[in-house]
């Protein structure tokens, strides 16, 4: 346990690399920063996308995908988890299907083979690597698919409900201050679908007074700007399409507290307004950071209530940077998020070989991108029609957008679209209203680190279990266990168990489908229970999958898509649902030996005493009575095995190909 933890520790110094500069006007390094560093050498963020081949299915197609894993804070290709884990979730939040998928330098692909006993409905993809279990579900790579089952009665279209809205309101800063003019975000949404809707309202005061109007800019989501007065209450109405009005109050208006105002009007600079009321003059501090990363850090006394801090947007890294406003006493007092566009961006050109093509012809398509740049990509190709439609979001929406924000964002794809990217206003409307769910300040500002019960996979899959006595179900700690698995190539390991009774199993190069054999040594004890327990997570998010609509009018190409399913397992069925072992070495039982002695070296001895007293210097010959004993060295601790390793099969092999016996610890 303690040597993986090093190894762990060793894969965090790695990701910590390539943390911003903090431009502090202060000799003094703020508390916040320090925090916010330690917690993210900690806590290191990985992030995963699964590019899926198609939004829609029937039932006994394959799911196909690849996963891509990056580290949270530079975007760059994360090679730390070995295993990622992908399930298929029905509406009730229950795995219908589960794989573990192995990776290498940060990729990794595979299917999932859709049976015919799913029911038509819409499905939730997620997936997730071991170490993203110590953090909340909502991080989760979290995708929704449609799977058809065309040999079932497709479900009935239910009548259409009475349309509900819901309106919402985020004041910038996070708080209305009385007598600040101040800019508040709102967002119109349909209960049902969650989409936003473009209706028209008015903010009144308590005496009636109409003081704003609002009008959602995309999406649902727009901004107004008023003063709100103190002691007064405001109240929003909405115009419905049916003629009536919705009411929702806004918040709260305080006497007393601060708020932040971003200004983003000029080419090079970003201008960020602090205001405070009812609070005497003092010292604010200013932090910013990108992912965890600090890209900026001032210091300044207000004046009559009011600084403004003038922000280089060069300074500034591509994405989401997090703007927190810091008191004199180091408590957080007011947020807002600011969006710069990735400057760096592969730019791919895919152009065919022809503009038309006949059946069965050869496609060919060739790739051009922008910059010479090492990419690792995946082309999906699938019939658009009535079923099959545009996906609405990408990685690049993924990693820079979904990822880091609160709620489900609308058409995510539309922000880096040519429209989306000139499209200022949107991106920063998108910005008041989603905030930033990564953490909060309270966890950060802890005194005492993070502590995570799930650690990451470096190596190979872990699996873990436990050992009880079976008479009275208490924990047997100290036992040593053995796990194998018989087939080929055979799989050995050993683990003993903890104070808590509890076993941990690298399962390095493990692939495919393969019984497993938990024992102890029989010859010592037998009177054990074990329990091995499920690498998959037990934590799911709030979201619920929206109910699947499918119109008489798609039912021709529902019955088309349920032919071409059986005409490929017809001529092509022998083929699915393969596995092929990657290469990996199968001749030696514990992979490559630690040490190797050639026959040829120490056959001129006589006798194996002198052969192992002579020649193996990994093991130390004793007398004990009138029987050798053989104690292997135990080379990462610089000690000798207390066992008497000789007396078990395992402790040296022959090979026939290299005519050598391996040493084996």
């Amino acid at each position: 346990m303690k040597r993986y933890a090093l190894r762990t520790l060793l894969c965090f110094a790695l990701g910590i690399a390539g943390i911003g500069t903090v431009n502090a006007q202060s000799g003094q390094v703020n508390e916040a920063v320090n925090s916010l560093q330690k917690h993210r050498q900690a806590s290191l963020q990985e992030k995963l996308y699964l590019h899926i081949d198609r939004p829609v299915y029937a039932c006994g197609d394959e799911m196909w995908f690849k996963v891509y894993n990056v580290d949270g804070s530079l975007h760059r290709p994360l090679d730390m988890s070995k295993v990622t884990y992908v399930e298929l979730l029905d509406a009730d939040q229950k795995p219908a299907l589960q794989a573990k998928v192995a990776m290498k330098d940060g990729a990794g692909s595979g299917y999932l083979q859709l049976p015919t006993t799913l029911k038509s409905g819409n499905y939730t993809v997620r997936a997730y690597t071991s170490w993203m279990k110590n953090f909340d579900p909502e991080f989760y790579f979290q995708q929704q698919v449609t799977i058809i089952n065309t040999f079932e009665q497709l479900p009935k279209l239910e009548a259409p409900k009475a349309k509900g809205y819901t309106l919402q309101f985020f004041p910038e800063g996070g708080s209305l201050l009385a007598g600040v003019a101040s800019q508040v975000a709102f967002k119109v949404t349909e209960s049902q679908s969650g989409k936003g809707t473009a209706l028209v309202g008015q903010v009144y005061d308590q005496a009636g007074n109409e003081v704003a109007t609002f009008t959602p800019h995309k999406f649902g989501i727009g901004r107004f700007t008023f003063t709100p007065e103190q002691g007064k209450r405001y109240t929003a109405k909405l115009q419905l399409p049916d003629g009536s009005t919705l009411e929702q109050a806004l918040p709260q208006v305080h006497e007393r507290g601060y708020t932040l105002q971003l200004a983003d009007t000029t080419t090079n600079y970003v201008h960020i307004a602090v205001h405070s009321v009812g609070k005497p003059d003092e010292n604010v501090y200013l932090l910013g950071h990108t992912r965890q990363q600090v890209v900026s850090s001032e210091r300044a006394l207000l004046q009559n209530g009011k600084y403004v801090f003038r922000i280089n947007k060069a300074d500034l890294a591509d994405g989401i940077t997090h703007f927190t406003v810091f008191n004199t006493a180091g408590q957080p007092v007011s947020e807002r998020l600011y969006f710069k566009n990735p400057s760096k961006e592969l730019a791919l050109q895919v152009a065919a070989s022809q503009s038309q093509y006949s059946l069965r012809d050869k496609v060919s398509l060739e790739l051009q991108a922008s910059s010479q740049a090492p990419a690792n990509l995946s082309l999906a190709v699938y019939k658009l029609d009535s079923l099959q439609m545009q996906p609405q979001a990408h990685i690049a929406s993924y990693i820079w957008l979904e990822s880091d924000l609160k709620g489900s964002i609308e058409n995510p794809g539309y922000y880096f679209s040519k429209e989306g990217q000139a499209d200022r206003l949107g991106m920063d409307n998108l910005m008041l209203t989603h905030g930033w769910s990564r953490f909060t300040w309270n966890e950060i500002l802890e005194k005492e680190p993070a502590k995570h019960t799930f650690l990451p996979e470096n190596h190979g899959h872990l699996l873990f279990g436990k050992v009880t006595h079976k008479s009275s179900g208490q924990a047997a700690p100290g036992i040593m266990t053995y796990l194998a698995s018989p087939g080929k190539p055979i799989r050995f390991y050993n683990a003993s168990s903890n104070a808590d009774g509890r076993l941990m199993f690298e399962l390095k190069d493990f692939y495919g489908n393969k019984d497993v054999v938990l024992q102890t040594d029989f010859t010592k004890d037998s009177t054990y229970h074990f329990e091995l327990f499920s690498p998959f997570s037990s934590r799911y998010t709030s979201r619920t999958s929206s109910t699947l609509q499918l119109a008489e009018s798609r039912e021709g190409d529902i019955r088309e898509r349920h032919m071409q399913v059986q005409v490929e397992h017809a001529y092509y069925g022998a083929h699915r649902n393969k596995f092929h072992t990657p290469g990996i070495d199968s001749t030696a039982f514990y992979g490559q030996p630690s040490e190797r002695y050639l026959l040829d070296d120490y056959k001129r001895f006589k006798v194996m005493e002198e052969v192992m007293r002579e020649y193996v210097q990994g093991v130390q010959v004793r007398l004990r009575g009138r029987s050798f004993h053989f104690m292997v060295l135990n080379r990462p601790y610089k000690s000798i095995f207390r066992q008497n390793r000789w007396c078990s099969w395992m402790a040296f092999r022959y090979s026939t190909l290299t005519r050598s016996w391996l040493l084996i610890r």
